[in-house]
């Protein structure tokens, strides 16, 4: 998949995220993301990998965000069962995030000082946008929320990275069955 491809993919997913939340639509992100994971793996070299992937990130993203949000750095309110929880939406971001690790973000691979450099000023950005967008809260003194999301995703991009390095070189064995009538 062409990286410039994959990076309209991904924004196309957050937006519908984000913005889906924003308006208390809460379907729209997770649809669209489901169509775009669809396409994805449908043009994807290796789609079983890039299937594990992406759903051993949207766990992984599932716990990030539960924590910082139970730690009290922002709030999912309106949009999950407790504003603590990492509602469906957010997760659905967290696996159009996924897709970009092997494509529009693969220069990072091995990059792992610049990906925390990268996760510790992109990833405050991207929630400060969520919430002028409507679709988390921040706390009244956000400056210590985003210095504390900072420091997360300061560890969480290169944790990605590795999680997709262990992934890649990593294989399922199943056990061979032994011929009929041997033990």
């Amino acid at each position: 998949m062409g990286r410039l491809l994959n990076f309209a993919m991904f924004y196309l997913g957050w937006f519908a995220c984000v913005m889906g939340a924003g308006r208390g639509q809460l379907w729209l992100g997770p649809s669209v993301v489901a169509a775009l994971m669809l396409l994805h793996l449908y043009m994807a070299s290796r789609p079983v990998q890039e299937a594990k992937l992406i759903l051993t990130i949207g766990v992984f993203g599932f716990a990030v965000d539960t924590l910082q949000a139970s730690a009290g750095l922002y709030a999912f309110t309106g949009t999950s069962p407790a504003p603590w929880l990492c509602p469906l939406w957010m997760m659905a971001l967290w696996m159009v995030f996924a897709t970009t690790l092997n494509a529009s973000m693969a220069w990072l691979a091995g990059r792992y000082r610049l990906a925390a450099a990268c996760g510790a000023l992109c990833g405050p950005v991207s929630y400060v946008a969520g919430a002028r967008l409507g679709a988390i809260e921040l706390p009244v003194h956000a400056s210590a929320s985003l210095v504390g999301i900072a420091i997360v995703w300061a560890c969480v991009m290169p944790s990605l990275l590795g999680l997709r390095e262990f992934l890649a070189t990593s294989t399922v064995r199943f056990p061979q069955r032994s011929p009929a009538g041997a033990l």
